[in-house]
Protein backbone atom coordinates (compact mmCIF):
# COMPACT_ATOMS: atom_id res chain seq x y z
CA UNK A 1 0.00 0.00 0.00
CA UNK A 2 1.38 3.37 -0.98
CA UNK A 3 0.95 6.40 1.29
CA UNK A 4 1.58 9.21 -1.23
CA UNK A 5 1.76 12.28 0.98
CA UNK A 6 4.34 10.62 3.25
CA UNK A 7 6.15 8.71 0.46
CA UNK A 8 5.87 5.46 2.40
CA UNK A 9 5.14 1.89 1.38
CA UNK A 10 3.40 -0.59 3.66
CA UNK A 11 3.20 -4.34 3.20
CA UNK A 12 0.01 -5.84 4.63
CA UNK A 13 0.23 -9.55 5.47
CA UNK A 14 -2.41 -11.90 6.78
CA UNK A 15 -1.30 -15.21 8.26
CA UNK A 16 -2.48 -17.70 10.87
CA UNK A 17 0.81 -17.43 12.78
CA UNK A 18 1.83 -13.79 13.21
CA UNK A 19 4.98 -14.64 15.16
CA UNK A 20 6.28 -17.15 12.62
CA UNK A 21 5.53 -14.81 9.72
CA UNK A 22 7.42 -11.92 11.31
CA UNK A 23 10.37 -14.10 12.18
CA UNK A 24 10.45 -15.59 8.67
CA UNK A 25 10.11 -12.33 6.77
CA UNK A 26 12.47 -10.30 8.95
CA UNK A 27 15.04 -12.81 10.21
CA UNK A 28 14.24 -11.39 13.63
CA UNK A 29 12.66 -12.65 16.81
CA UNK A 30 9.26 -11.55 18.00
CA UNK A 31 8.90 -11.25 21.75
CA UNK A 32 5.12 -11.62 22.07
CA UNK A 33 4.14 -15.25 21.59
CA UNK A 34 0.40 -14.72 21.25
CA UNK A 35 0.13 -11.52 19.21
CA UNK A 36 -2.86 -11.22 16.89
CA UNK A 37 -1.07 -8.51 14.91
CA UNK A 38 2.23 -6.67 14.72
CA UNK A 39 3.68 -3.61 12.99
CA UNK A 40 7.33 -3.34 12.00
CA UNK A 41 9.66 -0.75 10.54
CA UNK A 42 11.28 -2.58 7.60
CA UNK A 43 13.69 0.22 6.70
CA UNK A 44 14.22 -0.84 3.08
CA UNK A 45 13.84 0.96 -0.24
CA UNK A 46 11.00 -1.29 -1.41
CA UNK A 47 8.98 -1.67 1.78
CA UNK A 48 9.16 0.83 4.62
CA UNK A 49 6.71 -0.85 7.04
CA UNK A 50 4.97 -4.20 7.44
CA UNK A 51 1.75 -4.97 9.29
CA UNK A 52 0.87 -8.62 9.96
CA UNK A 53 -2.62 -9.70 11.08
CA UNK A 54 -4.23 -13.00 11.99
CA UNK A 55 -7.26 -13.76 9.83
CA UNK A 56 -10.55 -12.24 10.97
CA UNK A 57 -9.12 -9.75 13.46
CA UNK A 58 -11.59 -7.27 14.88
CA UNK A 59 -11.57 -3.56 14.11
CA UNK A 60 -10.05 -2.70 17.48
CA UNK A 61 -6.88 -4.61 16.60
CA UNK A 62 -6.73 -2.98 13.17
CA UNK A 63 -7.03 0.50 14.72
CA UNK A 64 -4.41 -0.42 17.34
CA UNK A 65 -1.90 -1.34 14.62
CA UNK A 66 -2.85 1.76 12.59
CA UNK A 67 -1.90 3.94 15.57
CA UNK A 68 1.51 2.22 15.75
CA UNK A 69 1.95 2.56 12.00
CA UNK A 70 0.92 6.23 11.93
CA UNK A 71 3.34 6.98 14.76
CA UNK A 72 6.20 5.26 12.91
CA UNK A 73 5.44 7.07 9.65
CA UNK A 74 5.11 10.51 11.23
CA UNK A 75 8.21 10.05 13.39
CA UNK A 76 10.22 9.09 10.30
CA UNK A 77 9.15 12.38 8.70
CA UNK A 78 10.13 14.47 11.74
CA UNK A 79 6.59 15.13 12.93
CA UNK A 80 6.40 15.86 16.65
CA UNK A 81 3.01 14.86 18.05
CA UNK A 82 1.07 17.92 19.17
CA UNK A 83 -2.13 17.27 21.16
CA UNK A 84 -3.37 20.78 20.27
CA UNK A 85 -2.96 20.13 16.52
CA UNK A 86 -3.44 16.39 16.12
CA UNK A 87 -5.26 16.52 12.75
CA UNK A 88 -2.33 15.14 10.69
CA UNK A 89 -2.18 12.16 13.05
CA UNK A 90 -5.96 11.64 13.07
CA UNK A 91 -6.23 11.84 9.27
CA UNK A 92 -3.38 9.38 8.80
CA UNK A 93 -4.86 6.86 11.27
CA UNK A 94 -8.22 7.16 9.48
CA UNK A 95 -6.63 6.67 6.05
CA UNK A 96 -4.63 3.67 7.27
CA UNK A 97 -7.66 2.06 8.90
CA UNK A 98 -9.91 2.57 5.87
CA UNK A 99 -7.30 1.16 3.50
CA UNK A 100 -6.19 -1.77 5.66
CA UNK A 101 -9.74 -2.79 6.62
CA UNK A 102 -10.76 -2.87 2.94
CA UNK A 103 -7.70 -4.90 2.03
CA UNK A 104 -8.22 -7.42 4.83
CA UNK A 105 -11.84 -7.81 3.66
CA UNK A 106 -10.57 -8.44 0.11
CA UNK A 107 -8.08 -11.03 1.39
CA UNK A 108 -10.85 -12.76 3.37
CA UNK A 109 -13.09 -12.86 0.29
CA UNK A 110 -10.26 -14.35 -1.78
CA UNK A 111 -9.66 -16.97 0.92
CA UNK A 112 -13.28 -18.10 0.82
CA UNK A 113 -13.16 -18.32 -2.99
CA UNK A 114 -9.88 -20.23 -3.14
CA UNK A 115 -9.38 -23.91 -2.50
CA UNK A 116 -7.31 -24.23 0.68
CA UNK A 117 -4.74 -26.52 -0.95
CA UNK A 118 -4.13 -23.99 -3.70
CA UNK A 119 -3.82 -20.98 -1.40
CA UNK A 120 -0.50 -19.55 -0.31
CA UNK A 121 0.64 -19.82 3.30
CA UNK A 122 0.11 -16.10 3.72
CA UNK A 123 -1.44 -13.40 1.60
CA UNK A 124 0.03 -9.99 1.03
CA UNK A 125 -1.04 -6.65 -0.33
CA UNK A 126 1.38 -3.99 -1.44
CA UNK A 127 -0.71 -2.08 -3.98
Amino acid sequence: MEIPIYHSKVLIVEDEDVRETIETLTDGEMTSADAKAATLNMDSEDIHYMVVFEPKVDNGIIVHECVHLATMILNSKGYQFDPINDEPYAYLVQYLFDTIAKELARIALNATNTDKEESKRYQTYDG
